[in-house]
Order: structure tokens, then sequence, then C-alpha cells
């Protein structure tokens, strides 16, 4: 048996966390956006979990009786692939979750920006930006369909 099959499975540092963090049963962790662009990064992921690499933990914020992941979406599927019934995350206040969706829509803004300002002079780039743009907000759409959709299903029930 090789040395990293030996070791434990990594996950979330605690101490990586910039606020309070608790343990919550998986089940209760709910994440919007489990469609991504990036599964080979989440297959990254998991495999540094398995080999005992540790993360900051996944971001959660509590609104509407919900623990809704708020950072590490890709974190989050990573170790919730490895089959794990607990996680450890990091509670958010509502005001860094506003903060940061504050920061967000400056940055799309600020992109959008980009993309209009280009389409003259740089069309293919702005149209690169423009499908990137579209892409997110596909994937978006389709993780609040597959989510109402699913009716209390986990997310492994439903076909890809």
């Amino acid at each position: 048996m090789t040395t990293a099959a030996k070791r434990k499975p990594g996950g979330f540092d605690p101490g990586l966390a910039a606020h309070p963090t608790r343990e919550l049963p998986v089940a209760e962790v709910v994440d919007l956006l489990e469609l991504t662009h990036a599964a080979g990064r989440i297959r990254e992921y998991r495999e540094r979990m398995r080999a005992g690499d540790l993360f900051p933990p996944v971001s959660v914020v509590r609104l509407f009786g919900r623990w809704l992941v708020a950072d590490g979406h890709k974190r989050y599927a990573a170790w919730r692939g490895l089959g794990s019934t607990r996680v450890v995350v990091e509670v958010w206040p509502v005001r860094t979750w506003l903060a940061d969706q504050a920061g967000q829509a400056g940055r799309n803004a600020r992109k959008n920006g980009r993309i209009l300002s280009r389409l003259f002079v740089d069309p293919r780039e702005s149209a690169l930006l423009a499908r990137a743009t579209a892409g997110h907000w596909k994937r978006v759409a389709l993780s609040l369909v597959r989510r109402a959709s699913r009716r209390g299903k986990p997310p492994e029930s439903l076909p890809a």
C-alpha cells in the first residue's frame, strides 16, 4: 500500500477560515450552483483530498433557514463526491455574503462594459467574453432548474 493510500483523507482546515467554523451534515448544505465549468478542477481537488491535502472550509451563509454555499462550490462538490456525510464550513455573516455579491456584480459590470467596448475594436475578443458570460448564466439557470425539479432527491440521482 502506498503512503498516500495509508493517509487519512484530507478535507478542510478550520485554521484557514476567516470566520467561525462548524461541522454540518452534508445533507443540510445547499449548493444552488452545482453545475460547473470546471469538472477537471473538482477531480483535482477530490484527488488532493484523498491524498490528505487540507483546504479552506467551504463558506456558507444561513438564509431562509438553509445553509447555502456562498464560496467554495468546487471544494464542496469534491468533498461531497468522496461520500462524506459531514463537512466543515466557515459561517459567513450575511453582510459578508452581501459584500461578496456586490463585488461579483461590480466585476461582472466591468466585464460587460469590456464586452461592449471591444465590440467594434476587437469583435473576436468581445464574442469570446460574451460566450463565457452566457455560459456562466446558463450553468446558473440549469443548476436552479435541476434543484427545483429534484424535489428532495440528492444531486447524484439526476442524470448529468
